[in-house]
């Protein structure tokens, strides 16, 4: 039998029953029986089946039904444990609780994207993307839900511009279900999150008299924020292995502007196609920069994460640990209409 330990994601506990698993990450000791293509490899670092098979943990064409189902064991993420928080609908006004809306007695499952504060690009790409997903979703029995920092004023204006219905929008005017469920809390901030040099006294003593806007433009230029630069000079560069803007942002650009990226090529990303949407968004963001962002100007540095719960389980969580580093929304939508065992495939496939 293979024994794994488990790396777990920021504020997750995997199991630790000494059963066969192989997780991202996990240091694999041990050995694979003949029959399935493994073989034995000590200590071994595994991001999904591409690093097995480049380590010869898993033959090329091998079994990789054995990994998914090894993947899955390490991917428990617990019973949802609520938040005891309360939060305000857009449409109308009324309180909502937190747990009500991401935990349903009806069986249902349910996608809580928790955004971060409406004045982000953040929070603006993820309700773009979302938005035309939904009613495939709200079709297939899934219950959308998006809770977002700041004030209620903020948020209708901020539905109004992204196009993202009201009534399944709630407004956490000081991010306490973020806090409450653990998502980091940014640059500088206290709060709950993995260690890192970022996060560490020593950094958090020296940037305690920073005003929120310095720490938010160390965030913009990587400190503390993994993943932000790589993000923006993709907006900038394109990306050959992402469809073309229109097919994940309908509507955001004018019509006669997707046409003219069809110079570069066609079919992908294209320069400077994404970097477009976010001067758009940009754009809005700051000629309303006072409406959208809360009255405490700390909470623009709180991230967001989303959440897929069922039936009082969480089958899928994501942490935002930086600026532009929300959810993969067609991820989320894959594994929300098709459950967990999409998740294994992808997580054994490396996706």
């Amino acid at each position: 039998p293979l024994l794994a330990q488990a790396r777990s994601p920021p504020s997750k506990a995997f199991p630790t029953t000494p059963t066969a698993r192989l997780a991202f990450g996990g240091k694999i000791s041990g050995s694979f029986p003949a029959k399935t293509g493994f073989a034995s490899f000590p200590k071994l670092r595994l991001r999904g089946q591409k690093d097995a098979v480049r380590y010869g943990v898993l033959k090329k064409g091998g079994d990789s039904t054995v990994v998914s189902r090894c993947l899955a064991e390490s991917r428990d993420y617990g019973e949802y444990l609520g938040t005891g928080v309360d939060v305000y609908r857009v449409s109308d006004g009324s309180t909502a609780s937190v747990d009500e809306l991401v935990n349903t007695s009806d069986k249902k499952r349910v996608l809580a994207a928790f955004f971060t504060q409406w004045g982000d690009f953040d929070s603006f790409e993820m309700a773009q993307r979302l938005k035309p997903l939904l009613p495939k979703l709200e079709q297939e029995g899934v219950q959308v839900v998006a809770i977002g920092i700041g004030s209620m004023e903020g948020a209708k204006v901020f539905a109004e511009l992204t196009g993202f219905p009201a009534e399944r929008l709630y407004v956490d005017e000081t991010a306490e279900s973020h806090k409450a469920l653990k998502f980091a809390p940014g640059f500088g901030r206290r709060g709950e999150q993995p260690k890192k040099w970022w996060n560490s006294e020593t950094v958090l003593g020296a940037t305690e008299t920073w005003s929120p806007y310095a720490k938010l433009l160390a965030m913009c230029a990587g400190l503390g924020s993994p993943g932000t630069l790589q993000e923006v000079f993709r907006g900038y560069l394109g990306d050959k292995n992402s469809p073309e803007i229109k097919e994940r942002f309908p509507g955001v650009l004018p019509e006669w502007l997707p046409p003219l990226f069809g110079v570069i090529g066609e079919g992908y990303q294209r320069p400077f196609e994404l970097a477009t949407v976010r001067l758009l968004n940009m754009g809005n963001i700051l000629t309303r920069w006072e409406t959208l962002t809360p009255e405490d100007k700390d909470l623009i540095l709180q991230r967001g994460g989303a959440l897929i719960v069922e039936n009082g389980k969480v089958v899928y969580r994501h942490d935002d640990l930086g600026i532009l580093g929300y959810a993969d929304v067609d991820k989320l939508a894959r594994i929300a209409l098709e459950g967990s065992e999409t998740q294994m495939q992808e997580e054994a496939s490396g996706v």
